[in-house]
């Protein structure tokens, strides 16, 4: 995640436009899920610099009490600050009254990021394969990605490897899986 920027007010028109545009945009997405009918909540980052393990995200009172919370981390001017887009989910806590640092304002709570879990990152729109042609080579993807290689075992993987696949980050020591998670 990159540094939040310092706090500018923006007007409330502006902010409910953003907003909307944050729902749509994961609206198709989250329609393959069981959170179809969820829309994610845009939250700023808080973070005091003078305790660099405070970063986390505000959120209401009742939000907390209602049940899991989809989130998209956003800055002052509600821009994703992650550099590929992701939604996290926010579990329950019966506890939060005690866990969580209450501001004191408008009812609500410091969450620390560490609590958040990733759940689905935003793929880059990519060209589709024209489907009569790949009907008719069905390795044609595959192969402009790995040439005429033997593809892997499963039992070949490491644990670096899965790890790159399941969170689709670059890491593996295998350059085909890289390419295949960007």
């Amino acid at each position: 995640m990159s540094e939040p920027t310092s706090y500018v007010k923006i007007s409330t028109e502006e902010r409910n436009r953003k907003i909307a545009e944050i729902k749509a945009f994961w609206k198709t997405t989250l329609a393959a899920t069981p959170f179809k009918e969820a829309a994610p909540i845009p939250k700023q980052m808080y973070y005091n610099s003078s305790d660099p393990d405070s970063r986390g995200i505000y959120c209401f009172k009742n939000e907390l009490a209602a049940g899991d919370i989809l989130i998209e981390v956003v800055n002052a001017d509600f821009v994703p600050i992650e550099t590929k887009r992701c939604i996290h989910i926010l579990k329950q806590n019966p506890d939060f009254l005690t866990e969580y640092v209450a501001t004191g304002s408008y009812d609500s709570y410091v969450v620390p990021l560490s609590k958040l879990t990733l759940l689905i990152t935003a793929r880059e729109s990519e060209p589709k394969a024209n489907l009569a042609t790949l009907s008719e080579n069905p390795s044609l993807p595959f192969t402009k990605m790995f040439g005429d290689n033997p593809d892997c075992n499963f039992a070949d993987l490491t644990a670096r490897d899965l790890f790159a696949i399941l969170h689709q980050k670059p890491v593996s020591n295998k350059d085909w899986i890289n390419e295949m998670v960007k």
